[in-house]
């Protein structure tokens, strides 16, 4: 009698000990199941992939032409970018991806290879024209002797209430600041 009870108890604990480990495993794999299937979707259906081109709207006419009537129903082998393209319901893209996709090797195809496309080379030629008509030292300077006078005004009552005599004095607006920067670069001659 001893013994069947003995056994008994020895069968409960290893059943439960089965149990509670079998438990364990198909939580650990419904884990392992669910975080794979979350990242696999993060990975696949995340817009991380935006290509960007750098030529403004309209550079080249002829991009989106057709671009509205054509179909995607498999995997846009020709883009060249190596490795499996992402495939979705039966192996089509999605209308974003594919749009995009597209356009951007239409664009690449009349760029020549190995040249900077017109965007970056677009600032050279506008060079010239950032000094049409401007002249040098646009700002006001000011003389000897309303610098002598910025100087000692500094000096006697500070820069904030120099700066509002001071503009009153000369009739024209004069900034703290400059009546500050006038004030350390100010040198007495001896």
């Amino acid at each position: 009698m001893l013994c069947c009870a003995f056994c008994a108890v020895l069968c409960a604990l290893c059943c439960a000990v089965l149990c509670t480990a079998l438990c364990y495993a198909v939580l650990y794999t419904a884990l392992c199941y669910a975080a794979v299937t979350l990242l696999c979707a993060a990975v696949l259906c995340a817009p991380a992939l935006l290509l960007v081109k750098e030529e403004p709207a309209g550079w080249f006419p002829d991009t989106e032409e057709g671009l509205e009537n054509l179909q995607y129903t498999e995997a846009d082998t020709s883009l060249g970018y190596g490795g499996q393209q992402a495939t979705y319901q039966g192996g089509c893209l999605p209308w974003e991806l594919a749009a995009v996709a597209s356009q951007a090797h239409t664009l690449d195809a009349h760029l020549p290879q190995g040249i900077p496309g017109p965007s970056r080379i677009q600032g050279v030629e506008d060079v010239g024209r950032l000094t049409e008509g401007k002249c040098p030292r646009a700002y006001k300077r000011w003389n000897t002797e309303e610098r002598l006078q910025i100087h000692r005004a500094c000096t006697e009552m500070g820069p904030s209430k120099a700066a509002r005599q001071l503009s009153q004095r000369f009739g024209r607006k004069i900034n703290e600041s400059t009546v500050r920067s006038i004030h350390k670069s100010y040198i007495i001659g001896l």
